[in-house]
């Protein structure tokens, strides 16, 4: 006797149509959101080493250069934005006299991405430059780089697909953009910890797991 398949789960009525519309064309429309969903979790471990590393390079190189509490530094022409972000880092650690260490962990990747772009090339970059163990081409460089991982991660942290269903070579040919624009910030500011994050990444197992449009017999 065979045992009835179980009747699809009701996706677009928990989640939206809109939001399920990505998926509808491909033969499991489950699974290759769950497969999204396990991507993008997978992704953000990466990001989250990423970020760590990136911000400690920072904090690390203004702090010989203008003293732990650089952030205060009236000599580095912060934008108005940043600014913002420095008071409520402050505020979330605990008030202005918070220690170094729990505000520069409370200000958020965006802040530390803004810090690459032209706005600081006479003031942070140079410092920053200095720090890295291999010299990018430029700063542009450095920061089309650093936003290619940005964009991704606010993708992935809000719960947004990164599937590009009616043109997969698309979706390939970001996703390979994600993975190299990682491992090459890392290799700028330390080539064996971009090596430790890419040999301890999950993000090449769950890719392969791809739900395949063939649908299974």
């Amino acid at each position: 006797m065979n045992t009835p398949k179980p009747a699809p789960a009701p996706l677009s009525e928990w989640f939206s149509s809109a939001r399920m519309s990505r998926y509808v064309d491909h033969p499991s429309p489950e699974a290759l959101y769950l497969w999204n969903t396990h991507l993008t979790k997978t992704y953000l471990a990466d990001i989250e080493h990423l970020e760590v590393l990136l911000r400690n390079c920072i904090h690390t190189t203004l702090t010989k250069r203008y003293n732990e509490r650089w952030f205060d530094n009236d000599r580095i022409n912060f934008s108005d934005e940043a600014k913002k972000s420095i008071r409520k880092a402050k505020r979330r650690a605990g008030g202005r006299e918070a220690p170094p260490g729990k505000i520069i962990a409370e200000l958020s990747f965006d802040f530390w991405r803004f810090l690459l772009s032209s706005h600081y090339q006479a003031s942070i970059w140079p410092q920053v430059e200095k720090a890295l163990k291999q010299k990018p081409n430029s700063r542009q460089q450095f920061e089309a780089l650093v936003v290619i991982v940005y964009k991704m991660r606010n993708r992935c942290s809000h719960h947004e697909s990164i599937v590009q269903q009616r043109d997969i070579l698309r979706e390939i040919t970001h996703l390979n953009s994600v993975d190299n624009a990682i491992y090459m910030v890392a290799s700028f500011i330390d080539p064996h910890a971009a090596i430790w994050i890419k040999d301890n990444s999950r993000v090449p197992a769950i890719r392969a797991q791809r739900p395949s449009r063939i649908p299974h017999s």
